[in-house]
């Protein structure tokens, strides 16, 4: 009988402290859990439109819960690929940021760096592209014409230097051999004078 009753007891015990588990559920969690699922479906329904989660998340999730078996595997898996992917984004937008300070420098603009959009650095670039372009083809073939010129003149004037020395040369081996030619004809005529075998009269002392 007081087995019984010990049985009776602990089991009672058990039964109200179901039931109180059961109202702090019914009070405290389960409306704390609908709340911040409300908040999560305000969030996506404020971030994504009705034909994205249609097409795109609705099916990417049943696809990833049918991989990964439980919703909080896909959290984890994703707040890992979000905290990489956020990580990239803070270093893009980075550059960014400074490519477009770089733009306006070079440029003298004074458009803003922290502009979500691209839609007005796009319209300058634009607006640029057709003002400048002829200017700088022009100074391109104008750079190109000079060079051009500038490389003809020195190969002409490197050949007329060339011409010179050439010139030069041929003058001093002419006059070299007119030298030799003289020089040979002066010693013939010589030998074939018979004065010139003979030794020199003295004159008187």
């Amino acid at each position: 009988m007081e087995a019984c009753l010990e049985i009776w007891k602990k089991t009672s015990d058990q039964h109200i402290s179901l039931e109180n588990e059961l109202k702090r559920l019914g009070q405290e969690t389960i409306p704390q859990y609908e709340q911040e699922l409300a908040g999560h479906q305000r969030k996506i329904i404020e971030t994504y439109n009705d034909e994205w989660c249609e097409q795109v998340g609705e099916p990417r999730f049943q696809a990833e819960l049918t991989r990964l078996g439980h919703p909080e595997k896909i959290h984890l898996n994703f707040s890992a690929g979000m905290a990489r992917t956020e990580s990239q984004r803070e270093l893009k937008q980075k550059e960014l940021l400074e490519l477009r300070s770089n733009f306006n420098r070079d440029f003298r603009g004074a458009l803003d760096i922290t502009a979500p959009t691209n839609v007005n650095w796009t319209g300058e670039w634009q607006r640029l592209t057709e003002s400048c372009l002829t200017e700088y083809e022009e100074k391109i073939k104008g750079a190109k014409e000079k060079a051009q010129r500038e490389f003809q003149e020195d190969f002409i004037s490197k050949l007329r230097q060339s011409g010179k020395s050439w010139r030069r040369i041929w003058r001093n081996i002419l006059i070299f051999e007119l030298t030799w030619i003289l020089t040979f004809w002066t010693l013939t005529r010589r030998v074939g004078n018979p004065d010139f075998l003979r030794p020199s009269a003295k004159s008187p002392g």
